[in-house]
Order: structure tokens, then C-alpha cells, then sequence
């Protein structure tokens, strides 16, 4: 599922400046805009699962990092404090949050095998 995606020069700037402003969140939702962009209208065409799967989990992604209360984002931020409670080291909100912006801040572009084009 990872190279669907290609994306322009401009593009890996833009999530670049995202990520480097500390906008997770929107980095989270540029990207998922891009796939959105490309899901086929048919949803009979064989990449049709891929690019939705991976546009809903970028939704998510984004609606977790960004605390928007909405499920996704209660639902693993909270399972994430009763796991760390569980196992005797007890997160904070704030921690989870640190934690949760880290995963983006460490993501590479590469990860997503994006291929720049002109």
C-alpha cells in the first residue's frame, strides 16, 4: 500500500514545512487529501481497497494526534493511558500527546516510498 502515492516536489515541501512547523495533524490530513484525490471512482477497480484504507488511516491518524475527541481519537489515546497504567508506568495526557507527535516527527518520507516529480 505504500507506493500508491506519488508525489511532486512541491508536495514534499509543503508536508516537509507540516512536519517541521509541528502541524502534525495537518500532515496527517495533507496526505490523506492527496490519496483522496486518487481513489478511483469505481469501486470495483482493484486498487479501489488500498487507497481507501489508506485514506481512512491517515484520517485517523490525524484525528488521534490531533485530540479532536472524536472515537478514534478517545479510543486509542485512552487505551494507550490504561495500557501504560497497567504496566505500572502511567501516562499523562500531555505524555501521550509528546508520544503520539513523536511517531509523525519520525515518520521519513521515504517510509511512504514517495518518488518526487517534477
Amino acid at each position: 500500500m505504500s507506493n500508491l502515492i506519488t508525489l511532486s516536489i512541491n508536495q514534499i515541501q509543503d508536508l516537509q514545512l507540516l512536519r517541521d512547523q509541528g502541524d502534525y495533524p495537518g500532515a496527517y490530513n495533507y496526505l490523506r487529501d492527496i490519496v483522496q484525490a486518487r481513489v478511483p471512482a469505481d469501486g470495483r477497480d482493484p486498487s479501489y481497497d488500498n487507497f481507501d484504507a489508506l485514506q481512512n488511516r491517515l484520517d485517523s491518524a490525524a484525528k488521534i494526534n490531533g485530540n479532536t475527541g472524536d472515537f478514534s481519537s478517545e479510543y486509542v489515546r485512552g487505551a494507550t493511558e490504561k495500557i501504560s497504567q497497567l504496566y505500572g508506568k502511567p501516562l499523562s495526557e500531555a505524555e501521550v500527546q509528546v508520544a503520539s507527535d513523536s511517531q509523525m516527527a519520525k515518520i521519513k518520507l521515504e517510509t511512504f516510498r514517495l518518488r518526487a516529480t517534477e
